[in-house]
């Protein structure tokens, strides 16, 4: 995955609050995290939407379980993020 479609994906405050979510409570299902910012385990077209576009830039990975798919961040991918846009922003050492 690239660089920039990740921050692409991180590009929505939802998505960035859905991630955090996921940071906090570790794997969850689409319905509980609905209920998180909609007030109802619903499934809402929207968080699967979301969801949809933070898995396809690598950012979380989605399992199933029986019938349900349950939701995480991908570890490697965000440290590998954060590394990327540290090196991004370092000054280039001086002689």
């Amino acid at each position: 995955m690239t660089v920039t479609k990740q921050c692409k994906a991180l590009g929505s405050a939802i998505r960035v609050a859905i991630v955090k979510l996921l940071r906090d409570r570790g794997t969850m299902t689409i319905q509980d995290i609905a209920k998180e910012f909609l007030g109802s385990p619903t499934m809402d077209v929207s968080v699967r939407r979301h969801l949809q576009i933070l898995c396809d830039s690598g950012l979380c990975d989605r399992v199933m379980i029986g019938r349900e798919f349950f939701y995480s961040i991908c570890p490697s991918v965000a440290r590998q993020l954060a590394y990327e846009l540290e090196e991004l922003f370092r000054r280039p050492e001086t002689l």
